[in-house]
């Protein structure tokens, strides 16, 4: 059995989980070991009813962290630490790509402006149609050995566990959408006062490889927004016992112009996702933001490693999010009218110039100016195949 990983908010409850947990599955025959805590008080009290089967073991060493799936935990100084240690030598295949990169854990996406390279490694790798076990080329040999080299440098980051700071359960959630021809992501931060300072820190990111076939950057920018949505769908469900305050961030003020309208208005593309989006942050929750201060930027397009740490950007935001709402970038409460690029999205207009009349009208005229009933079966037969190819007509042009 692997890791578990499991929480509360405070050491009583938390002790309840942990009972429940290995009652069920000692019933069918596994039993948790090794269990650590950032709670003395959680330590001792469990201790005192674990069998053999369940012991406890916990480290004094307050420099000392616990590997968890990968991720290393310093229980004393809430951090989680990253010491990835990728150490391919070539030939290099795919099955050894595949294998030696499992071994980055990163279930929340703070890594991910390094690991989008990864990502996109891994499409443009299948393009080559290389066998399993076969020598991969010698660029993306060069590519590999040159990411794997910074990727290394990243071994001593470390960043904070406790998120949510404040403890009336009200706080602000930032998400940023971007998109570039590679990739597109999203990242969402937590805004909260705490001690009469304003905080602020990554939450949790996701970034997904373009499509193959080539979509435009627009495009592109609406699935960013569409997998931030997703991403908050999930954060906003995990933490339902939380209020959160939800905004929502792009630079595309194409993507502006689609969410503004209903999503029929759009071609099938648009409007699918935009149907999706709006279901999880109405219009009301979307914003602007400038390109060089979009987050999500940074994700979308990558980074080198080495600047990873340091990257005040990525790991808090904005800097105006630090700051009152009146020092944030000024966004109309309506969105812009459509511009060029987002009409370039709509649906063209199907004119149809339609002349009823009553039936009983239309078979008396038919019964007046013809004495065979041959040929009016003949006659309203072709209006029926009229009626017909003219549906065809228009749902092709829809």
């Amino acid at each position: 059995m692997d890791d578990l990983l499991s929480g509360s908010d405070t050491p009583n409850n938390a002790i309840s989980i942990c009972k429940d947990i290995v009652h069920v599955l000692s019933t069918r025959g596994f039993h948790l070991r090794k269990w650590n805590s950032n709670s003395t008080e959680f330590l001792a009290q469990f201790s005192e009813h674990s069998s053999h089967d369940t012991r406890v073991e916990f480290s004094k060493d307050s420099n000392e962290s616990s590997k968890v799936l990968g991720l290393f935990w310093n229980s004393t100084n809430e951090t989680f630490g990253f010491q990835p240690s990728l150490e391919l030598t070539p030939p290099l295949t795919k099955r050894r790509i595949l294998s030696e990169s499992s071994k980055i854990f990163d279930p929340l996406g703070l890594l991910s402006p390094c690991t989008v390279f990864m990502k996109i490694f891994y499409q443009k790798l299948w393009l080559t149609k290389t066998d399993w076990d076969s020598p991969i080329p010698q660029q993306l040999t060069d590519d590999w050995l040159k990411f794997q080299k910074a990727f290394n440098e990243i071994n001593y980051l470390t960043v904070p566990r406790w998120v949510i700071l404040t403890s009336d359960k009200t706080v602000e959630l930032h998400g940023f959408a971007d998109a570039s021809s590679l990739a597109y992501a999203a990242a969402i931060y937590c805004r909260q006062k705490h001690n009469g300072k304003i905080k602020v820190k990554l939450f949790a990111s996701k970034t997904k490889v373009a499509p193959i076939k080539q979509v435009s950057i627009p495009r592109m920018e609406l699935c960013g927004a569409h997998l931030l949505s997703k991403l908050f769908k999930s954060v906003l469900c995990t933490l339902k016992h939380y209020t959160f305050d939800v905004f929502a961030w792009t630079e595309s003020k194409i993507v502006f112009s689609w969410l503004s309208s209903h999503p029929r208005k759009w071609k099938t593309f648009v409007a699918n996702r935009t149907s999706e989006i709006m279901k999880v942050l109405p219009t009301k929750n979307w914003r602007h933001v400038p390109s060089e201060e979009n987050p999500a930027n940074i994700a979308s397009r990558g980074i080198d490693p080495k600047y990873l740490p340091d990257c005040m950007l990525w790991w808090q935001g904005p800097p105006w999010l630090k700051l009152e709402t009146l020092s944030w970038p000024n966004t109309e409460s309506s969105f812009e009218e459509a511009s060029d690029g987002a009409k370039a999205e709509q649906k063209s207009d199907s004119i149809f110039n339609l002349f009823t009349h009553a039936l009983n009208d239309v078979i008396h005229d038919l019964f007046e100016h013809y004495s065979s009933l041959t040929k009016i079966i003949r006659i309203l037969a072709y209006c029926q195949k009229f009626i017909k190819n003219s549906k065809k007509i228009k749902s092709s042009q829809g």
